[in-house]
């Protein structure tokens, strides 16, 4: 595994990777404990040729990145009805931020702004969750936009943001000890949903908001967990391919879509594993 580039802060995912790669990960006494019976994942898209836990194939498609270049902006999110989030790189680094990720936001719908009160609005990424604009501010508090109100969510978070329509999964604590959470946009109450995983990294949350995928550096290398609220995390089978991107990763149906550390796109199915 490579070590991730680090260039000005570094984002979350980056320095869970660095940790990772540093041996830095440290696991607990009784981590073994906490996982399941193991998930069979079956990769499309990967190079491994492990036949026994992984069938490499070439996909007809690959899925495009949500964060693809549009003028002088990035697209940060689409939703069905064609609105869209986008962002603009600021010309002045906000100071004690991402300076990379940092973007000025503006939002519209059929070239009109769906929230003029958010344009211009320092964000380090933003994305819909049902009628609500979830966004990440330069600042790392976690607010969610809906109806005119501003729910504030969590004071410190650290993306990529994963959503669905009442939810948003993230990480949140100091580094490298960041745990995953999940705030409910309908109480405004956030939520943790793993303890003792930590690096946590590249949620997942399934569209129902009942489960999330992510990333776990708490054995000393990285491996995929799938865990429900109240549930310990299942360990899914994997040959070394996982999210690493600031592109959240995002399901479809059974399939999982994400990018590496190397914004290479990939595609995974998870299944239960025969007893």
């Amino acid at each position: 595994m490579t070590g991730a580039r680090l260039s000005g802060a570094p984002s979350s995912f980056a320095l869970a990777l660095l940790t990772l790669a540093l041996g830095g990960c440290r696991g607990t006494a009784d981590s073994s404990a906490r996982v399941q019976q193991p998930l069979v994942v079956e990769v499309r898209g990967s190079s491994s040729t492990n036949a026994e836990t992984l069938r490499a194939t070439t996909p007809s498609t690959t899925p495009a990145p949500i964060a693809a270049a549009y003028a002088d902006e990035r697209v940060l999110d689409v939703r069905a009805d064609g609105a869209r989030l986008l962002g603009r790189a600021l010309d002045e680094p906000t100071p004690n931020t991402d300076v990379e990720l940092a973007l000025s936001l503006r939002t519209e719908r059929d070239g009109q702004p769906l929230d003029p009160a958010l344009e211009g609005a320092r964000v380090l990424m933003a994305a819909f969750a049902g009628d609500a604009i979830v966004i990440l501010g330069a600042d790392h508090a976690l607010r969610a936009h809906v109806d005119g109100r501003t729910l504030e969510l969590d004071p410190s978070a650290q993306g990529p943001l994963s959503t669905s329509a009442h939810a948003v999964a993230y990480v949140r604590g100091e580094m490298p000890e960041y745990e995953l959470a999940v705030a409910e946009l309908t109480t405004g109450t956030a939520r943790a949903w793993t303890t003792g995983m930590a690096p946590v990294w590249c949620p997942a949350l399934r569209p129902d908001g009942r489960e999330v995928v992510f990333v776990s550096g708490v054995s000393g290398v990285p491996r995929l967990y799938a865990s429900s609220l109240g549930g310990a995390p299942r360990l899914l089978v994997d040959e070394g391919v996982f999210p690493g991107s600031m592109n959240a990763p995002r399901f479809d149906g059974t399939t999982l879509a994400f990018e590496d550390e190397r914004r290479q796109p990939h595609t995974l199915r998870v299944r239960e594993a025969r007893p």
